[in-house]
């Protein structure tokens, strides 16, 4: 706060005072009002942008809800939430609703469309807990979102949207489990496609028989070892009018699969160096639905795709360097797989 003071314009006095001056000085964030943009669409017409209120939550967190509005009728609420725990998480999550009233009510060329945006970003920490994250990187729209409410040239431009959210931890020394989902859009095409959850389960490499017999000497069959990888997968891809009407599960598909690789590195004949000869067993179980179906004077009917289960074994061979006289080619072998489909009713 200040007293009486006359302004100065390059060292010259004017003769324009005022009696004080209040000059505010605070530090941290502020609650209040936010000013609207304003102008005027050739559609839509006159508007206010982005005005509203924001609210400084507290030190961690604040919220800002803004809004449109033009003359012919359009409307949109936007509120956006961030927070922010230091060496914990950050994150933003922010939704808009939007009423597109396009042109003069009654001609021809006149249009109406309800439109919404979801957006969520989530970032973790690697400090915070060393041997798990989570992180988050959703955007739905839907189809005429940018088209009318873009807030950049490469909103307006794209059409392909994606999203993820992913889970890892680590189990112990030996273990790892990890969980997905994902979404893809494309708003020219309208087919959305999302995989909701992937988990994958997996171990790492063990050898098993590395402590039978002597420790101090070196067998070949001390250096076999397994490792073990499972994954599990739900998966769907269709146009995005026809998600959460009635039959849409039946899009579903989903599967589990098996992976149980065992190696060893051998020596074989003084022509060739040491290698890996590997067997691995991968089995895969995969359904179209799984929803029990009533079927008349048949009772109910489960259906199962198909169930495969595959034996991989594989000697790749390979010679020293500068060796000659090789009787034989290196090599490869490997197995078909097996497998069958099913239905069982009751």
């Amino acid at each position: 706060v200040t007293g009486p003071a006359y302004f100065r314009l390059e060292e010259t006095p004017l003769p324009i005072g005022v009696p004080f001056g209040i000059f505010p000085n605070s530090k941290g964030q502020r609650s209040g009002i936010l000013i609207p943009s304003y102008g005027e669409s050739a559609n839509r017409g006159f508007y206010f942008e982005n005005g509203g209120y924001y609210w400084g939550i507290n030190e961690y967190m604040d919220l800002q809800l803004v809004g449109d509005i033009y003359t012919r009728g359009s409307w949109a609420v936007k509120p956006t939430f961030r927070y922010n725990k230091r060496y914990a998480f950050n994150g933003s999550f922010s939704g808009s609703y939007a009423v597109n009233k396009v042109g003069t009510e009654g001609s021809a060329d006149y249009t109406e469309s309800t439109d919404f945006k979801i957006r969520w970003v989530h970032k973790q920490d690697p400090k915070a807990r060393p041997k798990s994250s989570f992180s988050a990187d959703v955007y739905i729209v839907s189809s005429n979102f940018n088209k009318y409410n873009a807030v950049s040239s490469n909103e307006y431009l794209s059409n392909t949207f994606q999203s993820s959210i992913a889970y890892q931890t680590r189990i112990g020394n030996l273990f790892n489990f990890t969980a997905n989902a994902s979404h893809s859009q494309n708003t020219m095409t309208h087919i959305m496609t999302v995989t909701l959850p992937e988990l994958t389960f997996s171990m790492n490499r063990v050898y098993p028989l590395k402590n039978i017999g002597n420790p101090a000497k070196k067998r070949w069959y001390k250096d076999l070892y397994i490792s073990y990888t499972a994954n599990a997968k739900n998966y769907v891809s269709m146009a995005d009018s026809l998600y959460f009407k009635p039959g849409w599960l039946d899009n579903v598909q989903n599967g589990v699969q098996h992976r149980i690789p065992i190696s060893m590195p051998i020596k074989l004949f003084k022509h060739f160096i040491k290698n890996n000869c590997k067997i691995a067993f991968l089995g895969d179980s995969i359904t179209a639905h799984c929803i029990p179906r009533q079927i008349p004077k048949k009772g109910i009917l489960f259906s199962l795709a198909y169930f495969t289960a595959s034996i991989f074994p594989s000697i790749p061979l390979e010679p020293k360097p500068g060796a000659t006289n090789i009787p034989f080619k290196p090599f490869n072998c490997s197995s078909k797989s097996f497998g069958f489909s099913s239905n069982f009713s009751e």
